[in-house]
């Protein structure tokens, strides 16, 4: 007989990503002592996101019939659902495996409304069940399926239970950042462009770039900054303390991301909470994060570096320092811990 527990569908660590990150946090905050933890990623790293292979089929049969010996046991499901490719298919067979269940579908990537899924499988994914977005500018992906009344937003905060400290940052070199896996549609090569062209122009700048390999190759990177290695750093993947490293001395993030699934990118958390204002397009959910001009700009998912590099032309040191405070002021009044876990256990009715 089912018991008042929930069956929390999780992405976990393993390859360490903005979804996998957020399970683990729901996993450590939100996870009741009598509610079920199944992790259903498949993916041993970074580079096996989205791959598929015999094995990875054979695991989600195995995963789907435990699922179902499961199904017995939960009254309520929560499922981190994937957007597109067979594991969306995966994610529909199990929604209606728990059919019965009354479900919450969180969304960590967009492009359900791109998915190359017929409509009536998509409509029986989103019936009877509340979905969880990041930002009310997502709900557009969902609109064909779910019901505004059913949409619950629970933006992310920066998942760690230790306040950083504010950070005075020196603008006299704008020193960007770019962090992020190294992905064509992430930006890396606009961001090379940019603090080259910056630099052509006399200004002081220097570039960090942070980021495992991905399909811009290490050496793509190495012929883009040559004659440019004064100014320009690649460091490679950086975690945990190496990382913060790069945020304590940074004092811009430049995020030019085209990505088609960007959702609701964690490192402008991070960058906020280090006092570095945010360059970025929009994409995702992004404009619901950066104001303009107070903790960084969103330019128009279509501007071109050239567009980019005059906006910066035209900021003075202090209005960076401006944008550094108040970066700063946003993590700390509305991306704290505690508050995603209030939100989010509203959200369950937990």
């Amino acid at each position: 007989m089912a018991t008042n527990k929930f069956l929390f569908l999780l992405h976990l660590p393993g390859p360490v990503h903005g979804s996998s990150i957020v399970g683990k946090y729901y996993q450590e905050h939100i996870v009741g002592k009598n509610d079920i933890v199944f992790p259903i990623q498949l993916a041993k790293n970074k580079l096996d996101i989205g791959r598929f292979s015999l094995l990875k089929l054979l695991k989600v049969s195995l995963q789907l019939f435990n699922i179902f010996l499961l199904s017995f046991k939960v009254e309520k499901f929560v499922l981190f659902y994937t957007s597109s490719g067979f594991l969306l298919y995966r994610d529909i067979i199990i929604r209606n495996i728990l059919w019965r269940k009354k479900g919450y579908l969180v969304m960590h990537n967009k492009g359900i409304k791109d998915a190359i899924v017929p409509d009536f499988l998509l409509k029986s994914f989103f019936k009877n069940c509340e979905v969880i977005l990041l930002a009310e500018n997502l709900y557009s992906d969902v609109e064909k399926f779910a019901k505004y009344s059913d949409i619950h937003i629970t933006p992310n905060c920066l998942f760690q239970t230790c306040k950083i400290a504010p950070i005075e940052k020196d603008y006299s070199t704008l020193k960007f950042l770019f962090l992020s896996n190294l992905l064509r549609s992430k930006g890396v090569m606009e961001a090379i462009a940019l603090v080259k062209n910056l630099s052509d122009r006399g200004l002081n700048v220097h570039l960090d770039l942070v980021g495992m390999e991905m399909d811009v190759t290490i050496i793509e990177i190495q012929k883009s900054i040559s004659g440019y290695e004064d100014i320009i750093t690649f460091h490679g993947p950086k975690y945990g303390n190496s990382k913060d490293q790069f945020l304590e001395k940074s004092n811009i993030l430049i995020f030019p991301t085209r990505y088609p699934k960007e959702c609701y990118p964690l490192v402008i958390i991070e960058s906020f909470a280090h006092s570095i204002p945010v360059l970025s397009l929009d994409n995702g959910a992004i404009r619901d994060i950066i104001d303009n001009d107070l903790t960084g700009y969103v330019f128009d998912v279509s501007a071109s570096v050239e567009i980019m590099e005059d906006w910066i032309i035209g900021k003075t040191e202090n209005e960076w320092k401006n944008m550094s405070v108040s970066a700063y002021d946003a993590y700390v009044n509305l991306y704290q811990l505690d508050q995603w876990i209030d939100i989010t256990k509203k959200a369950l009715i937990l």
